[in-house]
């Protein structure tokens, strides 16, 4: 029993580690799976970027920049600060 609550101990102690990691190092995002230069496949690539749930793992950044860089308020955006 011991075992296993130590293992479990591990797994938690890893997910927050991987969690902590994912804005710097986005582990999930890769590059290849976009390389697609038809419209379908760059507009893939901007909806993923746009994402805050995206793979690349760096939140809301991306869309915060285009809606800056849009020169949008983001007060459309659900949950917008």
């Amino acid at each position: 029993m011991q075992l296993l609550a130590g293992t479990a101990d591990l797994l938690q102690g890893r997910a927050a580690q991987r969690a902590a990691d994912a804005e710097m190092r986005a582990p999930d995002f890769c590059l290849l799976d976009y390389l697609d230069s038809r419209e379908n496949g760059i507009s893939r690539i901007l909806a993923n970027l746009l994402d805050p749930m995206g793979s690349h793992g760096q939140g809301a950044r991306f869309l915060e920049a285009f809606i800056k860089w849009a020169g949008l308020d983001g007060s459309w955006v659900t949950g917008a600060h």
